[in-house]
């Protein structure tokens, strides 16, 4: 969700000198978390024209919630903006899709609506390129295809990489296959995909690896995204029926089947709840150190000798 959040980003940045006391960020498993909200949504910002409020997965909310934060969206403040969210997967089964479809019209009559889809392949490319000529750089074809495979598509990893790389380019106007390959493959051989291999094969260094990777300065949500995306390749390689799983090269999928003797599918799904939790906690400012949260996870999964 690297576009959604990077938007909700750019939202938080055009509050100016003043977003961090005009800036709030709810979920529904807050207790009075929609009064809370519903509150600074109708009361006057400080030293600012507006209060930017956000709050994720409404479509989680029980009904006397939902119904208050329906209320004020057919009657909003002039001085505050309401995001709503709805992260992941469609919250409902097909049959259910017109129920659900009432259930909202109140928001989406009145709300702004804007998806954030999965990039596929050649919108990656093409995001990749474009996200660079914003910098007032250019990548080769090559270059870009080998970023995205290397960093397994994850657009977090892939906007903090271009970053450095158009720093690391300097005054050469081109970023080549060849800086790819010094910059970032040997920084993700180093750290991330390291990391990832000691978690998955339940080895004790997976603790010694993460303050590793905690001291290079990689971003935490890309080192959540990476172990959590790869949580879900494991259950779907090892536990899910072949029809429903992404498309995986086939040297990932013979490294993960290799490892079904370390894996039952509850501790995988635990994995992926897990992560998901330092993820929310990360983007919802509950989470005080994230890279401690993830110590303490892995911690559980390392094998007993």
């Amino acid at each position: 969700m690297f576009l959604m959040e990077e938007a909700i980003k750019t939202m938080r940045c055009s509050l100016g000198e003043d977003a961090l006391m005009n800036f709030y960020s709810f979920g529904p498993d807050e207790s009075g978390a929609a009064d809370t909200a519903l509150e600074l949504l109708n009361t006057i910002p400080f030293f600012n024209d507006k209060r930017l409020v956000v709050f994720r997965n409404v479509h989680k909310l029980d009904a006397r919630s939902f119904e208050k934060i329906a209320g004020y969206v057919s009657d909003p403040s002039d001085t505050a903006t309401l995001v709503l969210t709805m992260e992941g997967q469609k919250p409902w089964k097909d049959k259910e899709k017109k129920q659900w479809e009432e259930k909202y019209k109140v928001l989406t009559e009145k709300a702004k609506k804007q998806s954030f889809n999965e990039l596929k392949e050649g919108q990656l490319i093409s995001w990749i390129i474009a996200r660079v000529r914003s910098m007032g750089k250019e990548i080769e074809a090559e270059a870009a295809n080998l970023l995205k495979e290397a960093l397994l598509s994850q657009t977090w990893q892939i906007a903090s990489e271009l970053e450095k790389l158009c720093l690391y380019a300097g005054v050469r106007k081109t970023i080549t296959h060849d800086d790819v390959k010094k910059l970032v493959l040997k920084t993700y051989d180093d750290t991330v995909f390291k990391l990832a291999d000691a978690l998955f094969d339940r080895k004790a260094d997976v603790l010694m690896r993460i303050k590793e990777i905690e001291a290079s300065g990689v971003n935490e949500l890309e080192v959540i995204a990476s172990l959590q995306n790869q949580a879900i390749d494991h259950f779907q390689v090892l536990y899910a029926p072949a029809a429903k799983r992404r498309n995986l090269h086939s040297f990932v999928e013979s490294k993960i089947s290799a490892r079904r003797k370390f894996w039952k599918a509850n501790e995988l799904n635990e994995l992926i709840s897990a992560f998901s939790g330092v993820e929310r906690g990360i983007k919802t400012g509950r989470c005080l150190s994230a890279y401690s949260e993830i110590t303490e996870i892995a911690a559980r999964y390392i094998k007993t000798v």
